[in-house]
C-alpha cells in the first residue's frame, strides 16, 4: 500500500515537472512580435549604425588618453560628413567620458561639461554597453538622439551621442517618433 502511494506521488511530481517544462518551452512563443520597421527606418538604422561605428572607432584613442582636444577635429569632421551626405542633419554631436560627463561637442557650446550620468539612456549605454535612442526637449524643440558606447577591449571608456531635431527626422525621413524610438540598434 505504501509503495503504491509512493508510486502515485512520484508519478504526479513527474507529470507536474513535465507540464512546467512544456509551459516554459511554449511561453516564449506567446510574446507579442514587434512590428517590422519601415524601409525608411531600416535605411536610417543602417546609415546611423555605419556612421556611429566609424566615429566610435575613431574616438577610442583620444578618449583612452583623455585627449579631449584631439576629439574636436573628429567631431567636426563627422558633423560635416553627416551634413553633406545624408538627409539627417545633426543638431550636435557629443563625446562623454565613462562617467557620462560631456567632454567635447560640435558645434561647440559654452557652458562647461554637462553631467548626463543620471540619465536612464546614458546609464544603459554605459553600464549595459547598449546603443540607445532617446527624446528630450531643448529650448522648446523636440530633439532625438542616439548614444553608442565607445569600447576598448570590451570595456566602456566613453560614449558618442548624436542629436538632431525631431522635425528633420519626421520631414526628411518620414519616420515617426514611435518608430524611431523603437529601433533596436544592438
Amino acid at each position: 500500500m505504501k509503495s503504491r502511494c509512493l508510486f502515485n506521488a512520484v508519478s504526479r511530481v513527474k507529470l507536474f515537472a513535465g507540464l512546467l517544462i512544456c509551459l516554459a518551452l511554449f511561453s516564449g512563443g506567446c510574446q507579442p512580435k514587434e512590428p517590422p520597421l519601415s524601409k525608411k527606418a531600416q535605411a536610417l538604422k543602417k546609415e546611423m549604425l555605419q556612421k556611429m561605428d566609424k566615429i566610435t572607432q575613431r574616438l577610442i584613442e583620444p578618449v583612452v588618453k583623455q585627449d579631449w582636444e584631439a576629439t574636436k577635429s573628429i567631431l567636426q569632421e563627422y558633423y560635416e560628413e553627416m551634413k553633406q551626405g545624408g538627409k539627417l542633419e545633426l543638431a550636435r554631436i557629443v563625446v562623454m567620458d565613462h562617467n557620462g560627463i560631456s567632454q567635447d561637442m560640435y558645434p561647440f557650446r559654452e557652458g562647461g561639461h554637462w553631467d548626463f550620468s543620471s540619465y536612464k539612456e546614458v546609464r544603459e549605454a554605459l553600464d549595459k554597453q547598449q546603443k540607445v535612442t532617446f527624446k528630450v526637449f531643448v529650448r522648446g524643440d523636440k530633439v532625438y538622439g542616439f548614444i553608442a558606447p565607445i569600447l576598448q577591449e570590451g570595456k566602456v571608456i566613453g560614449a558618442a551621442v548624436t542629436t538632431f531635431l525631431a522635425k528633420d527626422l519626421e520631414e526628411n525621413w518620414q519616420i515617426s517618433e514611435k518608430e524611431f524610438l523603437s529601433i533596436k540598434f544592438n
